[in-house]
């Protein structure tokens, strides 16, 4: 129609390369486009030169998927779901914060995303932590020319490399606050002075590759939000059998206690796990509770009560959505699933 304006088009943009955050793919962008300054590219690809490229819930998908060639079809959807950690959050929202997360981040209201599912009122945070580790550096450039950002590296709480098993190294927050408005790939060379290394002990070493593998396999699941009640009859389960929980389905305190105690001595008690220095999260997780928790929490929960994977969480979600059949009487009676 006359008198709109026109969108301009960007005449390409990266493919996705095997576990590239969207942040690395617009650094590759700038990269390949020949652009002097950070902030023509994203005037370019996002519609304004002033926005913050996160690594893990970027904000403005709309406007980049409407920039975007003709040739390359791809909707801010696609992004949210194969670029972002948004799917590692989605399980343990509520719906309705699942689509409010979905609307800040398709639109320009980047405030608005922790907000949305809790983030800022959580122990853990948002902060937009930058991971790489150097091998997969090496190993990325080798097969695909560039070096860059992977998802599972910037999971919360993952400090190692789930295909290598060694920690990864994470950027000062200090340095990322100062360039904040620059778009950058994982070169080791260029964060010698600003990056450090994950120090992790021999006696947190098995837990945190477990918290990794386990982190990695939740982004992967693909799964849409779990019933809060179902969730906390599967930990309760997991609880009675850890002794958690007595035969009148009362909390043992002194059992959470000290099971939590012993499981401190597992893990580091600083930046993302500060929150295992008080058990008070076993116990919300185990009672009817309102509102959401970080997933990290959840992760913790399924080390901490000896459960097998998220897979079991999958498996109690979809069990929880079929109808319950029973016979009695000669009769079958099929009760709907749980709301």
């Amino acid at each position: 129609m006359d008198g709109e304006a026109t969108i301009p088009r960007l005449h390409f943009f990266p493919s996705r390369l095997p576990d590239e955050t969207l942040h690395s793919r617009v650094s590759r962008l700038h990269t390949l486009s020949g652009n002097l300054d950070d902030r023509h590219t994203l005037q370019d690809a996002f519609g304004s030169h002033t926005l913050v490229a996160t690594s893990h819930l970027p904000s403005h998908l709309n406007a980049l998927s409407s920039r975007l060639p003709d040739a390359l079809c791809a909707s801010a959807e696609d992004f949210l779901e194969q670029s972002t950690l948004f799917p590692y959050f989605r399980p343990f929202l509520q719906p309705a914060q699942v689509e409010n997360c979905r609307a800040a981040m398709c639109s320009n209201n980047a405030g608005e995303v922790k907000v949305a599912i809790g983030l800022v009122a959580s122990r853990i945070g948002g902060r937009n932590a930058l991971r790489f580790y150097r091998q997969c550096c090496i190993e990325d450039a080798l097969r695909y020319g560039v070096a860059y950002w992977h998802r599972t590296h910037q999971l919360p709480g993952a400090w190692l490399c789930v295909d290598h098993g060694e920690p990864l190294v994470e950027v000062h927050a200090s340095w990322l606050r100062s360039h904040r408005h620059n778009l950058f790939l994982p070169m080791p060379e260029q964060f010698s002075g600003c990056s450090s290394e994950h120090s992790i002990r021999a006696s947190h070493a098995a837990c945190l590759s477990k918290c990794a593998a386990l982190s990695v396999e939740l982004l992967g699941s693909n799964q849409t939000p779990l019933d809060p009640g179902v969730l906390r009859s599967f930990y309760r389960d997991c609880a009675t059998q850890q002794g958690w929980i007595d035969a009148h389905g009362r909390i043992c305190a002194a059992a959470v206690h000290r099971s939590a105690m012993e499981f401190c001595g597992q893990w580091p008690l600083d930046q993302d796990f500060r929150f295992i220095q008080d058990e008070h999260w076993i116990f919300k997780l185990l009672h009817k509770h309102r509102g959401s928790m970080h997933p990290l929490k959840h992760v913790a929960m399924l080390i901490c009560s000896g459960a097998t994977g998220v897979v079991c969480l999958v498996t109690a979600g979809l069990a929880a959505r079929r109808p319950h059949r029973f016979r009695h009487s000669g009769r079958e009676f099929v009760l709907p699933p749980r709301q």
